[in-house]
């Protein structure tokens, strides 16, 4: 389904946060304010949220949320920019380059894994998260995150002595990270038995994808 494009002046509204230096209470706001627009986006979806709903979810005043963000897409900016930080850590914190594998689906394997655990934490705007590219300086950090997944992902293959240069392999990525988004944004809305077959099956099919890539 196609979102809907939302009106230019929703598109030219600043996605700053108004306060430059957060303090350890701040922070605390701020990151209820985020805790509180993502259970709502997966209860109610995108377009249906407001601040003055966000500001109720967690009984502060609608002032105090403007006091950190000029407006919604702000704080849907941020909760897809603090998305995109998790996923980046996931991907890090299992990369090859910083532990010992058995063999690549060892790898491969606890990589799905820690993914899925950052779309279990944030199932909502998992769900939801390609409607923001609406936002235009999303869509910017959303390409320069997909750049370095795409490197990131070539040094890994390149630590079980594949050449990651090719652009067959490029291809091959690319694919790998198509399915991996696609399948696990579905599985997280499925109960835990057939969530667990999801992941199995999407596993199965990876294994098939890029098997040839380490024979």
């Amino acid at each position: 389904m196609t979102p809907r494009a939302p009106n230019k002046a929703a598109k030219l509204r600043s996605v700053s946060p108004r306060r430059k230096t957060i303090q350890d209470r701040g922070r605390s706001t701020v990151s209820a304010i985020l805790d509180a627009a993502e259970l709502l986006i997966e209860q109610e979806g995108i377009d249906r949220i407001t601040t003055i709903k966000i500001a109720g979810q967690i009984g502060i005043s609608v002032g105090t949320v403007y006091g950190y963000f000029p407006n919604k897409e702000a704080i849907l900016f941020r909760l897809a920019e603090r998305w995109l930080k998790l996923n980046r850590e996931a991907v890090e914190r299992t990369h090859p380059s910083n532990h010992s594998y058995a063999n690549w689906l060892d790898w491969l394997y606890t990589l799905v894994d820690e993914i899925l655990r950052v779309y279990e934490k944030e199932p909502g705007l998992t769900r939801h998260y390609d409607m923001l590219r609406f936002i235009p300086e999303l869509r910017q950090i959303d390409e320069e995150h997909d750049k370095w997944l795409m490197q990131s992902m070539a040094d890994a293959f390149a630590c079980f002595d594949v050449d990651g240069s090719g652009k067959d392999l490029q291809v091959d990525i690319l694919v790998m990270m198509a399915t991996v988004h696609s399948l696990l944004t579905r599985a997280v809305t499925l109960p835990a038995a057939e969530r667990a077959a999801t992941v199995r099956r999407m596993k199965q099919l990876l294994h098939g994808l890029l098997a040839t890539r380490f024979a």
